[in-house]
């Protein structure tokens, strides 16, 4: 029994208290490690979940667009337009044969309250002065359509333009063209002003 008690006290002071404070290290950094990796984790999360929202939205532009060129494919029309230096962009858009910008003041019904979509139609039949500057916009895809008597000629890129999007364009097509191009560009923009584009080619037939 004396012994027992002698031993007792020889034990060092404050021992437990420091057992328990490293312990409570241990699991604060356990802690502040599980909580970056949630965090991070959520993060990641909710930026691939507002990244497929926009694209939804932004394809859902795209098809509407499809169904405004579908749907008024027969009063498109199909002169050879000028870039306008001044207009920009807005001197390219589709137009019926009176002028009027194919389906201007109207939007695709939304999929998302939260995102707002703007869809904009773009002639491919258009040339551009030379001399123009252009650069610093994204001009569509140069596309020349039917020359007057004669077969077609060969498109000159200018710049801001791109190849890849339809590189069978520089083809010179045997017998004069038989059809139209236009690009659809479909803008998504959340309320946090994170936007997604999409572009898409549309051809059709004569």
């Amino acid at each position: 029994m004396n012994l027992w008690l002698g031993f007792n006290r020889r034990k060092r002071p404050g021992m437990a208290l420091g057992l328990i404070l490293l312990l409570l290290l241990v699991g604060a950094v356990f802690v502040s490690v599980s909580l970056y990796f949630v965090t991070n984790y959520f993060g990641t999360s909710m930026a691939m979940n507002r990244q497929a929202r926009l694209y939804n939205a932004a394809q859902n532009g795209i098809e509407w667009g499809m169904a405004q060129l579908w749907n008024n494919k027969d009063i498109l029309s199909t002169t050879q337009v000028e870039y306008d230096a001044g207009e920009k962009l807005e001197s390219l858009r589709v137009r019926d044969k009176d002028g009027n910008i194919i389906a201007e003041g109207t939007n695709p019904p939304s999929v998302d309250s939260r995102i707002s979509v703007t869809v904009r139609l773009y002639d491919c039949n258009y040339a551009v002065p030379e001399g123009t500057a252009v650069s610093g916009v994204a001009l569509p895809p140069l596309r020349p359509g039917d020359a007057s008597g004669g077969g077609p000629t060969l498109p000159v890129i200018p710049p801001g333009t791109s190849v890849i999007i339809d590189p069978s364009r520089l083809l010179p097509l045997g017998g004069g063209m038989s059809s139209h191009s236009f690009v659809i560009r479909s803008l998504a923009r959340d309320a946090s002003g994170i936007t997604l584009e999409l572009e898409t080619m549309v051809v059709m037939s004569k």
